[in-house]
């Protein structure tokens, strides 16, 4: 799933809950409070039938029919044994019918703190109604019960429900479509953001995108300063590299460099021209560049990681002196000097100092058997006898 998808269905869940939350909690507090007035209406009612009851018990069955018919409301008169005494919805002859009243939970209430309500289904009617009875009456009447449907009460909340739904309804699409425009506000610059990464990965040149999220455009400009340091140090680093490898390759001494696997990774123009091959001719790997043993065990002690002796080796009428050293990072580093004239020299200067010294020789010889007879033959403590003395 996409970043802007995601984010547009999870805003859309949470505005959908919060609505759903504020409907339910709209319809309770709602439904109590208008319980609550519909409760207090019919305390009102009951305790105005107690006190309007006349002492006489044969006017009652007509008495509560008379009054609960101009309110359109159920009046019940119980005595104190629950029999029912007069009911607005039973003529006289069908109170013997109804059960007793006394364990109604409203009668109940009544009896012990003065007030009881309940709400229940109508056994008649199969209606949601609300009963509210009092303690009080004439003598032998013991509660006066008044009950009205709740279907009024339904009716409202139900209509404010649908409202409310309604405009839930409106606010979620609203808040869904401004959620669509902020995701991909967020998600589009966000997703162009990474294909610029991966640009700059890939040795690319990116496109960076423009965002009006702060934090995006923050983003942003970090990225781009990254890839201006990034693009920098490249070009530094190719530019040593050539600067590396334009010294290597003018070097009088030849420099051969391997990797871990002993592949030829560097061979500049000395070490073609010192081992015998031209510019376009291939190299084998580093372990078979020598024919030489000494050359080999050189190569082989390079390239376990180890400290190598220099070996000198005669090729094609030159001497070469190789020079070997480990890389930290695994393979190795051969130097290859030309040192045919350095060890010429050398012979000239042995030759040359042995031929002196046979020279000299025999002078010095000489002149010390001079001096051995002037020594002999001068008188002592004469000036001839001090200067032939050795």
């Amino acid at each position: 799933m996409k970043l802007a998808t995601r984010l547009f269905v999870t805003t859309s869940l949470l505005v959908a809950a919060a609505v759903a939350g504020l409907t339910i909690a709209a319809d309770r507090l709602l439904r109590r409070h208008l319980e609550d007035e519909v409760a207090r209406g019919l305390e009102r009612e009951a305790r105005l039938v107690a006190v309007l009851l006349p002492a006489d018990s044969l006017r009652w069955p007509e008495l509560a029919r008379e009054i609960g018919a101009p309110i359109d409301q159920r009046v019940t008169l119980i005595d104190s044994k629950g029999t029912v005494r007069g009911d607005a919805e039973f003529d006289r002859a069908a109170l013997d019918r109804l059960e007793n009243h006394l364990l109604r939970p409203e009668v109940q209430q009544a009896l012990s703190a003065g007030v009881g309500r309940a709400e229940r289904l109508s056994a008649s009617t199969n209606e949601r109604r609300m009963y509210v009875a009092v303690r009080g009456g004439p003598a032998g009447l013991a509660v006066v019960r008044v009950s009205t449907t709740l279907a009024a009460v339904d009716a409202q909340v139900d209509a404010v429900q649908r409202t409310v739904a309604l405009a839930g309804l409106a606010v979620l699409l609203a808040a869904g479509a401004l959620a669509w425009v902020l995701a991909l506000e967020v998600a589009k610059p966000l997703v162009q953001l990474g294909g610029a990464a991966r640009a700059i990965a890939d040795g690319r040149p990116p496109a960076f995108p423009d965002s009006r999220v702060p934090e995006v455009a923050h983003h942003i400009v970090a990225l781009r300063a990254m890839h201006a340091q990034l693009d920098q140090r490249f070009t530094d680093l190719v530019r040593e590299r050539e600067e590396t490898a334009t010294l290597i390759e003018t070097m009088a001494d030849g420099v051969v460099a391997a990797d871990a696997r002993g592949t030829i990774v560097t061979l500049n123009r000395a070490a073609r021209r010192l081992l015998g091959y031209g510019p376009d001719d291939p190299f084998p790997a580093l372990a078979e560049l020598f024919h030489e043993k000494a050359a080999r065990d050189l190569v082989a002690t390079v390239l376990s990681g180890a400290e190598a002796e220099p070996q000198e080796l005669e090729r094609a009428g030159r001497t070469l002196l190789v020079t070997g050293r480990a890389l930290p990072n695994g393979g190795g580093l051969l130097v290859i000097r030309d040192v045919t004239e350095l060890r010429r020299l050398e012979a000239v200067r042995r030759d040359f100092v042995a031929n002196v010294s046979h020279e000299l020789k025999t002078p010095l010889t000489s002149i010390a058997g001079y001096a051995e007879t002037l020594a002999t033959e001068a008188s002592p403590g004469t000036q001839t006898e001090r200067f032939a003395r050795p």
